[in-house]
């Protein structure tokens, strides 16, 4: 049984662990399966607080300088935040650290699911994997109990079929990270995909595990967290879920997720359209995209991620069509503007089975569709032609080829291998003033459009994780924020312009 850890509230007003020796720090040998476990030092609780800070101190000072993704020397960081495990709404993230394949830089994921709780409640803050297996491997920690185990029966297995397997060997409480065929051929786009429908994407962070022969890992633990005031914390936290679950924000992302922000993207010219040719999509073609006028995807909720009052998650089953019998969870809209906007597709049936492939197989929905796009439009160009992409026509609205290039770049199939490392090293690889049609940041394919927003620009382009707004883009901009508000609460009028 894992011992409960105990919190208290700082004077800075930071929920902190009472005793950092009790922050432990396991790190696991691939190479010699020595498992070995160490205490966090103190003053890097007080510098970095936890999760992603404490993962990026350990990758600068436990890996030299010009190492590469794909080195033995890369290793995989994940952590866990402070509040993660505890009764605080939507504290259940993991974080997962590396280099990136894109470009040797830092490579940044985050996931939801319940892998980060179980791992909170088994006794550890972060998990250091290091070396490189002999052959295809996993991970299975219970509580102080971890083992490294042969994996060559589900090596080449989906996301989903790996988890499967999993747990019909150690439990359905079981939560699990694991990589698909993307991650174990090496494609710059592979994600790791958590609990089914979650997904610590972008950077190719998938690729990295399995250049290390990694195919999951799998956690439970018996343990609890337990604040020191339990009567305050729960108090607070219970205020924190009243108060999401009654704003509008909360109500309407209960009822459809992100897809709530599509028509608002729009009409702030916020799409990328055809590879960013335009940022602005007609909007009676963006209507289809709306839940409400979904005529063939039949909806049934799911578990919601540790913790979270929004509650957002939804099995989609399609039950019309060519792509009739797919089921994947709610795409968020992310998922919307990579295979709709971008490709001038607008049937939602599409945009969930791109969706479920990226899943199954272990892709980033980001990055793969920056790379398949560019590849469009390089065919409408001219730079390239059915010769080059295995026959397929590359036309925008034409959504087959599109469903077929996701499976041909998860196995690295015919052009589907160049596709597999990005639009930045594809365009190297076709030549042809192709280079002008790739979008990307620091060599990884953008996500999203930037000639609007300028404020939000600025945070993707700066951030070290490369192409994404997750990493310090002010939202401002998008909110509506009046000259009142803007200089109430950021000190300037223009907060909102």
């Amino acid at each position: 049984m894992c011992e409960s850890r105990n919190q208290t509230i700082s004077k800075k007003g930071i929920i902190m662990i009472k005793n950092v020796n009790e922050i432990k720090i396991l790190r696991i040998n691939l190479s010699d399966k020595k498992i070995t476990v160490e205490k966090m030092d103190e003053r890097l609780v007080d510098l970095f607080l936890g999760g992603r800070g404490i993962n990026r101190w350990i990758l600068l000072n436990e890996i030299d300088k010009g190492a590469k993704a794909f080195d033995l020397q890369n290793k995989i960081i994940i952590g866990t935040g402070l509040l993660v495990g505890s009764s605080t709404p939507g504290a259940c993230r993991v974080q997962i650290d590396s280099l990136s394949p894109f470009n040797n830089g830092v490579a940044s994921g985050n996931g939801g699911g319940f892998l980060g709780a179980q791992l909170k409640f088994a006794g550890w803050d972060n998990v250091i994997i290091e070396g490189k297996a002999k052959n295809p491997v996993y991970i299975y920690i219970k509580d102080k109990d971890v083992k490294i185990i042969d994996a060559k029966n589900i090596w080449g297995k989906t996301t989903w079929e790996t988890e499967d397997l999993i747990r019909k060997i150690h439990g359905k409480k079981t939560a699990i990270l694991s990589i698909g065929p993307a991650g174990e051929n090496l494609v710059y786009s592979a994600a790791i995909i958590v609990d089914k429908y979650r997904a610590a994407a972008r950077c190719g962070l998938g690729a990295v595990m399995g250049s290390k022969n990694l195919k999951a890992i799998g956690v439970e633990g018996t343990g609890s967290i337990l604040p020191i005031n339990k009567n305050i914390f729960e108090k607070k936290s219970n205020e924190l879920r009243s108060n999401i679950i009654k704003s509008d924000v909360g109500k309407g992302l209960k009822e459809g997720g992100t897809t709530l922000w599509l028509n608002h993207k729009n009409d702030l010219s916020w799409n990328s359209v055809r590879n960013y040719q335009d940022s602005y999509a007609e909007p009676e073609k963006v209507k289809n995209l709306f839940p409400k006028n979904w005529s063939n995807i039949k909806s049934e909720k799911i578990n919601t991620c540790y913790g979270c009052p929004v509650d957002c998650g939804f099995l989609r089953t399609i039950t019309d069509g060519p792509y009739k019998g797919t089921k994947t969870a709610s795409c968020e809209s992310n998922a919307f503007g990579d295979f709709s906007t971008k490709f001038d597709i607008y049937d939602p049936a599409i945009v969930h089975k791109a969706q479920e492939i990226c899943n199954r197989y272990g892709l980033d929905v980001d990055s793969v569709a920056g790379a398949i796009c560019w590849a469009y439009e390089c065919y409408e160009k001219g730079i390239i032609t059915k010769k080059d992409t295995d026959g397929l026509e590359l036309i925008w609205g034409n959504d087959k080829p599109l469903i077929l290039l996701l499976k041909k770049i998860a196995m690295k199939d015919g052009f589907g291998e160049i596709l597999s490392y990005g639009c930045y090293k594809a365009s190297k690889i076709v030549g042809k003033g192709s280079l002008k049609y790739c979008i990307h940041v620091k060599g990884q394919d953008l996500k999203e459009a930037v000639r609007t927003l300028k404020g939000w620009s600025l945070g993707v382009m700066v951030s070290p994780r490369a192409g994404t707004h997750t990493r310090g883009c002010p939202e401002t901009e998008g909110m509506g924020i009046s000259k009142e508000d803007g200089e109430k609460y950021y000190g300037v009028p223009t907060a909102g312009d």
